[in-house]
């Protein structure tokens, strides 16, 4: 694309329409994701990253190349996004800080990778890397079969027979008792059913009442949530404040390092993979103090 001398800065354009595609991804398919549900938004979004992907190696154009990059900025939010709230659905309060280490050395390990990867191509055009690690996409062709939706979901959305169909399957594979496994799902559904929008949680502990609200005007409604309901309990509001702020300086701090690896004054196959190797002790950090 001779990004050189006059022309380098449209490579830094590519990254800027990454960035702006991310920004568009986040703003959307979270929503989507809410109302849709989380496997569809999941599949779509490892779907697009693989055509967006194969796209930008094959295009003859730069303009097409950048407008792939936008794509996959967008879709990129679909994973990381929807999968972590997919992951958190599936544990019990008690072991969700796991999915969270499991999902950072899962990261980490492949920045890690990418470094000899590019190591070992780096005589070859570079559309052999980008073929290279768009290919790890390949298995999102079979994820309308792979995945479950969420059960969470599907029961707050009223879905619950498909809820029930994917519960009796999980009791199938794990041995576990299929009746009490639906008593359970008949009790919270009475609950949720029951539940009095702004009373469902409790402000001290953060979680739903024990016993059902016998209240007939509210009865066999669901509570509808917004973006304001995050701000109209004083904790969750507090909460929700700190991520907002240590989000975004942690992706200003994450994404300049990064994508400014290559301009230190050492090799930049090492600066990578020194930035990437820096990740494990926080790994051990997050496993250790994450549960306290």
């Amino acid at each position: 694309y001779d990004l050189v001398c006059g022309g380098a800065e449209r490579a830094e354009l590519s990254q800027t329409l990454l960035i702006v595609g991310q920004m568009v991804g986040a703003a959307i398919l979270p929503q989507c994701s809410d109302r849709f549900g989380r496997k569809p938004i999941l599949v779509c979004s490892n779907i697009a990253l693989l055509v967006a992907g194969l796209g930008g190696c094959f295009l003859p154009t730069f303009t097409g190349f950048a407008i792939m990059r936008f794509i996959i900025g967008i879709f990129q939010q679909g994973l990381a996004m929807v999968m972590p709230a997919m992951m958190l659905e599936l544990f019990p309060a008690e072991v969700r800080y796991m999915v969270e280490v499991a999902s950072l050395t899962t990261w980490t390990s492949s920045m890690v990778v990418v470094t000899p990867v590019a190591y070992f191509l780096k005589d070859v055009s570079w559309r052999y890397l980008y073929l290279v690690l768009t290919l790890t996409s390949a298995f999102s062709i079979f994820g309308y079969w792979i995945y479950n939706e969420s059960v969470r979901w599907l029961l707050a959305n009223g879905k619950t027979e498909e809820a029930k169909k994917i519960l009796r399957k999980a009791a199938k594979m794990n041995n576990v008792d299929e009746k009490q496994i639906m008593d359970i799902v008949d009790k919270v559904i009475a609950v949720e059913l029951n539940a009095k929008e702004g009373d469902d949680i409790d402000e001290k502990t953060n979680m739903m009442p024990e016993e059902p609200i016998n209240d007939k005007r509210t009865k066999n409604k669901l509570p509808k949530y917004t973006i304001f309901t995050l701000f109209k309990k004083r904790r969750i509001a507090m909460v929700t404040t700190i991520m907002i702020i240590v989000w975004t300086v942690d992706s200003l701090t994450y994404y300049g390092l990064i994508l400014s690896s290559a301009s230190l004054p050492v090799n930049r196959y090492l600066s990578f993979f020194l930035l990437t190797i820096a990740e494990y002790p926080v790994v051990l950090f997050e496993f250790t103090l994450m549960n306290r």
